[in-house]
């Protein structure tokens, strides 16, 4: 029996690992979390990742991954984080995103070469707490509906067994693991992991963003 059917969880962060992900991910279409972040991994996601309906956690940070997301991770549509940070990916945010990923609670895409406008289709994210765009090369001006963000207006309530990734959010059958999230706060890099579900934030610095800072955004 090929035991990577059965497996959950993938966990290689802070590695050596180098050359490009592999295009096999359809063996593994139970698997909940994958975190490949620190490493030294190179080229594009593979379209194959789309297969993962139960996926509810993506961390890639921190390699050197590159060219557009692609339209197969709309599939995805259990994911609750993303972490696509410090990498050199391209083109816009899809749409998909806003359209398909319902669920999501953490985007993170900083430090990329992402350009465009930041897209309007985003609004529709209504559970999102975390929104992290920081230093890439967007355009244009930030949206008024991102007041949508209803999330981050709602005093959240501690609960360890909201901490662990799994069927309900951010918890879990993986006892002991964390869902985290990096973030620059005040200048400095901060990890969220215990308290993570009470954190809210969004960074649109170092971009090329105009026009005036909506209103709407107070509301929040």
């Amino acid at each position: 029996m090929d035991e990577s059917k059965n497996l959950q969880l993938l966990n290689l962060e802070r590695n050596l690992l180098s050359g490009e992900l592999p295009n096999c991910w359809t063996s593994c279409n139970r698997l909940e979390f994958i975190n490949l972040a620190n490493n030294n991994l190179s080229g594009k996601i593979p379209s194959s990742m789309g297969s993962l309906d139960f996926l509810k956690s993506l961390h890639l940070r921190n390699n050197s991954l590159s060219g557009e997301l692609p339209l197969s991770l709309q599939n995805c549509t259990s994911l609750v984080a993303i972490d696509f940070g410090e990498n050199e990916f391209s083109g816009s945010i899809p749409t998909w995103i806003g359209e398909r990923l319902s669920n999501l609670k953490i985007l993170i895409l900083r430090s990329n070469k992402f350009l465009s406008h930041i897209p309007k289709k985003l609004c529709a994210l209504s559970s999102l707490q975390i929104l992290d765009l920081e230093h890439n090369n967007f355009s244009g001006s930030i949206p008024a509906c991102f007041m949508n963000f209803c999330s981050m207006a709602i005093q959240q309530k501690s609960s360890r067994k909201m901490l662990y990734l799994s069927n309900s959010t951010f918890s879990s059958s993986f006892e002991g693991f964390l869902e985290n999230a990096l973030l620059v706060i005040k200048g400095q890099m901060t990890g969220y992991s215990t308290i993570l579900q009470l954190v809210t934030s969004m960074d649109f610095s170092d971009n090329n963003l105009s026009g005036e800072i909506p209103e709407e955004l107070t509301s929040l």
